[in-house]
């Protein structure tokens, strides 16, 4: 089993012959093809590489025994060539390699994790001895810059805020200037409509003079008529009462003298 301690070689070392090993309990090397055979045959050369890179003997010791079986077992079969194309070769040799990559892996997560946790230990010791040394520098400079920072932060609160009033007038300003143009425009175009309804006004005032003259004279016209037309009216009168007084005569005439 892979300790603290254990290397990525040893790990890759163990998982490898663990196949190799399932490989030959699950069928027997006979019923093997020539392509399994080779590939077992490349499987135990690296295994006896990476068995060559370790240097822990206990580890070695143990496995070196399991290595033998597996080579021994295949031992018959190295020599034994198959006739192969060169583009079939190619194949089967990056089979190999996809397999031997698939085996080899990285270190495990825990062991990743505990180097990881060892460095970020060195990394919090360092940097609490630089604090310690750099404390009161830092104290005083911080304290210069508060300071420094403090005004900075008032004369620029207070240019923020000049420019702010500043901004007000100007927009101020401008609205008073348009709202005074247009209150020229409007007194100009008040005056206009003035001077206008003072022409129509004017005018109205002649037609309204002209026609008090006309109806006076119109007046004195219709009193001279009505004083004539009374002595007309006299006169229709008597006319009326002559033509009766002559219709009564003749009537009575006609009635009351004999026919001849």
């Amino acid at each position: 089993m892979p300790t603290a301690t254990t290397t990525t070689d040893e790990i890759n070392l163990h998982r490898l012959l663990i196949h190799c090993e399932e490989k030959l309990k699950s069928q027997p090397v006979d019923a093997w093809s020539a392509l399994e055979k080779a590939k077992f045959a490349t499987y135990v050369q690296y295994l006896s590489r990476l068995q060559s890179k370790i240097n822990n003997n206990t580890v070695v010791k143990d496995y070196a025994s399991r290595i033998a079986a597996c080579s021994k077992a295949i031992s018959q079969y190295k020599v034994l060539q198959v006739d192969k194309g060169i583009q079939e070769a190619r194949l089967v040799k990056k089979k190999h390699l996809e397999e031997l990559q698939l085996l080899e892996k990285p270190e495990p997560d825990w062991l990743i994790n505990l180097k990881r946790q060892e460095q970020e230990k060195a990394e919090k010791k360092a940097s609490f001895e630089r604090n310690k040394t750099n404390t009161p520098k830092e104290t005083k400079e911080n304290e210069i810059r508060q300071r420094t920072g403090g005004k900075r932060d008032e004369t620029f609160d207070l240019e923020h805020v000049l420019q702010h009033h500043r901004q007000i007038h100007d927009e101020l300003t401008t609205d008073l200037s348009r709202m005074a143009e247009q209150l020229k425009k409007n007194s100009q175009a008040f005056g206009d409509t003035l001077s206008k309804d003072e022409i129509v006004l004017r005018d109205a005032q002649k037609a309204v003079e002209h026609n008090l003259k006309r109806m006076t004279t119109e007046r004195q016209r219709l009193d001279k008529h009505y004083s004539k037309s009374w002595k007309t009216s006299f006169m229709t009168f008597g006319v009326v009462l002559f033509v009766c007084i002559m219709f009564i005569l003749v009537f009575f005439t006609i009635k009351f003298l004999p026919k001849a």
